[in-house]
């Protein structure tokens, strides 16, 4: 049965091989476990979320694609909420989850907007009866309220034709036609609503798409298409954690056409004119269209030959997380091409990378021909204008010749470059290493808030003189040698419906200046690393409290000093080969200090750098369960459920601390050893197993 769960795959990942996989019950089965046993969550690996985007708000569930074979896949699911359950964090974080929330919300919006509302899916047609799995009955239901002129709304129903199944949201009355409605979890269901051409975002265009054509083989009379989504300046007005009706009402919005120049077009009419196939910018990517995905899903489920895995660009896609890349690549090595940096994700930069993948059949790196290295992946490259120009290395370029055996040391160190950016930026301020940590939530949990809107609800801060000394710094209390960690974190049970952010700019205001540092002032620089997060929440933080004295102000002056460590690695003035593809903190801090010298740099001083450095032995150990805890903690106290669970609420928050503090200190001690490699170099003591690189400036 094809299914826009294939449709989607087939479209997204393009490839044939993992669609046959999961159109067969028994491979389906070995792909879910394989999946599981990655850790990937099913639904992510079908869909690509964006952060504030979810599935169809009526099919929030993980194993909704998987149902064709409900009773062998119990056992997986089973052993799927064990993987995710191993710990106590992972059990509160799951205790809470609540998969079904936007749902119940909207089918209590159809409940408040319209009468007689049925459900096809529970077994009395009731919006929260108990649901049922079956197939047939699911369509003998959608037929019969489709028959019923009394029922107004129907939930949850279905339609198969010509081997294509599809279920639908929401279908609503008008006289002797329907109104087809996909709701969604997302504040927004247009690619870019600033751009004078729209688009649907691509998963949604594809949803909506492939119903429509399995309706339209059906023959059933639509009169429009819609969407209903989440109201993205939707703001909380009574301080309880269950929304009032009236809440309810104003949560969700309709979209029902697109612009395009100067013309409103209706959703239906766009897609009959073919627009089906997008790339995020909402230009056409190709001539095909979703009949034409459909026949290439039916050759491929006609076929009794196995489909041979093929590497390509679309392989890398959600950062590389398919579990059958192993599988279907033996030589997926740390030199594979789908490994190739481009910054942020692996894979490279998409132009090049697919022309090499799918066009000239290289694999490898070191398989990359010079010439072609030499064009496109040039040893310097400009950065910046003006005053700000200079030159920096190229990262991938490095990797490259680490693959090609042509850089034979460890490390690659431009001591020239890592000064430059010292004396700009660092050398005589006093620093400020900051780390935010946030939270959101599709429902407004505090006020001033919108949905999916990023709160800052903590913060760690070391603030370090210039003339610091980190052999008289002890790490535990946060004091000494010229350095001082202060830190903030929201209260929920003090908060309770307010933003914890309102209070972390008074404490940060109060705690800088407890560190002897006036934010009017230039003699000091604020140190993140990748800033642009920082950066957006500052100056999200300065709109929001525009109307408190001095606090716009203070954000975007705070924001102002920001700089970024992380331009140390993106300058490509210092590369280790083990950075790969990655050079976020978690990559660039535990592959530096895995090295034993650069270790040996720190024996003289009061504490254990590696253990004061490592995240595996706190209670959190990595930024998206610090977020989810905090999220968590504000739902559960604010419905009263806290108490009821074994672990302290005070535990968490000390966990929650504990983190953050390694995040600010991993800068510092980062930091601190560019500062000694340069000096090291400059005094011919350094004794890293290193390539000193010719000037770039």
């Amino acid at each position: 049965m094809i299914t826009k769960a294939l449709v989607k795959t087939l479209i997204h990942r393009e490839c044939p091989h993992l669609v046959q996989m999961m159109m067969n019950e028994d491979t389906l089965l070995k792909f879910y476990q394989k999946l599981l046993d990655a850790k990937i969550n099913p639904q992510e690996f079908v869909e690509e979320l964006d952060e504030d985007d979810s599935d169809s708000a009526l099919e929030l569930s993980p194993y909704e694609y998987f149902r064709t074979v409900p009773l062998a896949l119990s056992e997986a699911l089973i052993k799927y909420k064990q993987i995710y359950e191993s710990d106590i964090i992972s059990q509160f974080i799951n205790d809470n989850e609540d998969l079904q929330e936007i749902s119940r919300l909207s089918r209590r919006f159809f409940a408040l907007m319209y009468k007689n509302v049925r459900r096809c899916d529970t077994v009395d047609g009731s919006l929260d009866g108990e649901e049922i799995s079956d197939q047939n009955q699911i369509e003998f239901n959608t037929k019969k309220y489709m028959n019923d002129p009394s029922v107004k709304v129907i939930l949850e129903g279905q339609g198969t034709v010509d081997g294509l199944r599809a279920r639908y949201d929401v279908l609503i009355r008008e006289g002797n036609e329907f109104v087809l409605v996909e709701v969604k979890g997302s504040g927004r269901v247009l690619v870019d609503p600033s751009k004078e051409f729209q688009s649907l975002k691509p998963n949604f265009l594809y949803d909506i798409g492939f119903q429509y054509e399995v309706y339209k083989r059906m023959r059933w009379p639509l009169k429009r298409l819609s969407f209903l989504h989440i109201n993205p300046i939707f703001q909380r007005q009574v301080e309880r954690y269950e929304l009032t009706d009236q809440e309810v009402l104003n949560f969700f919005e309709f979209t029902d056409s697109i612009q395009e120049n100067d013309e409103l077009i209706p959703i239906k009419q766009y897609l009959d004119q073919k627009h089906y196939l997008v790339n995020s910018k909402g230009a056409p990517t190709s001539n095909r269209d979703i009949d034409d995905v459909i026949d290439e899903l039916l050759v491929i489920q006609a076929s009794n030959k196995v489909i041979e895995p093929k590497c390509h660009y679309a392989c890398r896609k959600d950062k590389g997380c398919c579990p059958l890349l192993k599988e279907c690549f033996a030589n997926i090595t740390p030199n594979h091409l789908l490994r190739l940096t481009c910054y942020a994700v692996a894979g490279g930069h998409f132009a090049k990378s697919k022309s090499l993948i799918e066009e000239m059949g290289v694999l490898d790196m070191k398989d990359i021909p010079d010439n072609f290295v030499e064009e496109k992946y040039p040893l310097k490259k400009e950065k910046g204008k003006g005053e700000d120009k200079t030159f920096v290395r190229n990262v991938a370029r490095n990797q490259i010749d680490f693959a090609k055996g042509k850089l034979k040391h460890q490390h690659i160190i431009e001591p020239h470059g890592l000064e430059m950016l010292l004396k700009r930026d660092y050398y005589g301020k006093t620093l400020v290493f900051f780390d935010f940590e946030s939270y959101q939530y599709a429902i407004p949990l505090t006020k001033p808030c919108y949905p999916w809107r990023q709160i800052c609800c903590q913060y760690s801060m070391h603030v370090v003189k210039p003339d610091y000394d980190l052999r008289k710094h002890d790490f535990e209390s946060g004091i000494g040698g010229g350095i001082r960690h202060y830190e903030f974190l929201g209260d929920p049970l003090v908060d309770k419906f307010v933003s914890p952010d309102k209070a972390l700019i008074k404490t940060l205001k109060e705690q800088l200046v407890d560190g002897g540092i006036d934010y009017h002032d230039k003699n000091y620089c604020v140190i993140v690393y990748n800033k642009n997060f920082e950066q957006t929440r500052l100056k999200e933080m300065a709109d929001r409290y525009s109307d408190i004295e001095d606090y716009k102000e203070f954000c975007l002056t705070f924001c102002d000093r920001v700089v970024d460590l992380l331009d140390f690695f993106t300058f490509g003035y210092w590369y280790h080969k083990d950075f790969g593809p990655s050079l976020s903190l978690k990559t660039t801090q535990p592959v530096l200090y895995r090295d034993p010298k650069i270790l040996n740099w720190y024996s003289d001083c009061p504490f254990d750098l590696a253990k004061t450095l490592n995240y595996h032995d706190g209670l959190i150990q990595n930024g998206g369960v610090a977020l989810s805890v905090y999220q968590t903690l504000l739902r559960t106290t604010q419905q009263g459920k806290m108490d009821k669970y074994k672990i302290p609420y005070e535990d968490l928050r000390k966990g929650l601390l504990a983190y953050c503090k390694i995040d600010s200190w991993g800068t510092v001690i980062l930091y601190d050893t560019i500062v000694k490699a340069v000096n090291k170099i400059k005094d011919g003591t350094i004794d890293l197993d290193f390539d000193i690189k010719d000037s770039v400036l």
